[in-house]
């Protein structure tokens, strides 16, 4: 489910409600607090706390999907599932305006415990948000979904082509469709405020399709935002069908500025669209607070590599290719 499901503020995602940036240390701390050394140039004053959490709760999936490199990444696993306290740690430790989007690379709906997880978040004032493929959606897990205190559900179709999307996804179009249906039909009945987007990867095999097409097919029942993000290659099976690198040449990063990607470890993954970046975690909440998980000595260098010389001076972003939005 994860990397091009996700979206830059550009693309219209949620933002955390409030300003995050500022949010960094607390009063009396230091830079030293946390052992960081920074560049010449003091850049404290343009780094926060993150704006959302990708939490992965389960490794489980029901897709394949051709442009996910999961079955590799989800190797170095130990827990299947990520436990409860570590889930009550991160809810007890935000302080600071951010939302949840409770998925990585896997599909939320695997795990039952999802719906009280999001209740917690809500009670706290953190927005949840949920990507999901819709194949589980049954009328149940509609029904607990919409009153679990979420925000915006993201359904990721990628073809309104069955045997095209049967290809890239390994689920059936006709399952997920239906489901989908039934969910706005219910939201409907329900008078629901719940936000419901569509998102459609631009893969290499699905951009001969029609975008107007796409976007009235989904904003005929109601859907409130159809998007159709970048792909971008990061060790799937379809990464040779893409084209050349597609990384821009500016000097920010949206995600590692932004986003705290954590896995049913516990780990924190500095890059959270890269492949090659989720198997040298930088950090673990199992032993560390989320602040200190946050301002590592690497996602500093990082932020200061990209700032001084460009997306393009980071080895895995400049060796990305893909198809642009």
């Amino acid at each position: 489910m994860r990397g091009s499901c996700a979206g830059t503020p550009a693309l219209g995602y949620p933002l955390a409600s409030g300003d995050v940036r500022g949010c960094g240390l607390r009063d009396g701390e230091t830079s030293e607090s946390y052992g960081l050394v920074y560049p010449e140039r003091p850049i404290w004053e343009h780094i926060h706390l993150p704006a959302y959490f990708s939490i992965e709760t389960t490794i489980k999936c029901p897709a394949r999907c051709t442009m996910c490199p999961r079955p590799a990444v989800i190797q170095s696993r130990h827990n299947k599932v990520m436990p409860e306290w570590m889930v009550a740690k991160v809810l007890d430790e935000i302080d600071w305006p951010c939302f949840i989007n409770w998925e990585w690379i896997n599909e939320p709906l695997c795990d039952d415990r999802i719906y009280g997880f999001m209740a917690q978040a809500k009670a706290k004032g953190v927005r949840n948000w949920i990507t999901t493929t819709g194949y589980l959606l049954s009328d149940e897990r509609a029904r607990r979904l919409l009153h679990s205190g979420v925000d915006v559900v993201v359904f990721s179709i990628d073809s309104l082509d069955a045997p095209l999307y049967e290809q890239i996804r390994k689920l059936p179009l006709d399952r997920v469709m239906e489901n989908v249906k039934a969910f706005m039909a219910y939201k409907e009945r329900t008078g629901s405020r719940v936000d419901v987007w569509v998102s459609k990867i631009q893969l290499p095999v699905t951009r001969h399709e029609s975008r107007d097409e796409f976007r009235r097919v989904f904003t005929e029942m109601g859907v409130s935002h159809v998007q159709f993000p970048a792909y971008r290659l990061r060790g799937g099976a379809m990464d040779r069908e893409a084209g050349a690198a597609m990384t821009p040449d500016k000097s920010e990063c949206y995600f590692i500025e932004n986003e705290m990607a954590i896995t049913t470890d516990g780990s924190v993954v500095l890059c959270p669209c890269e492949a090659g970046a989720w198997d040298q975690p930088v950090a673990s909440i199992a032993n560390r607070s989320l602040r200190e998980a946050w301002f590592t000595q690497e996602r500093i260098d990082l932020i200061s590599l990209v700032r001084s010389r460009g997306l393009r001076a980071y080895e895995l972003c400049r060796e990305t290719t893909g198809l642009p939005e």
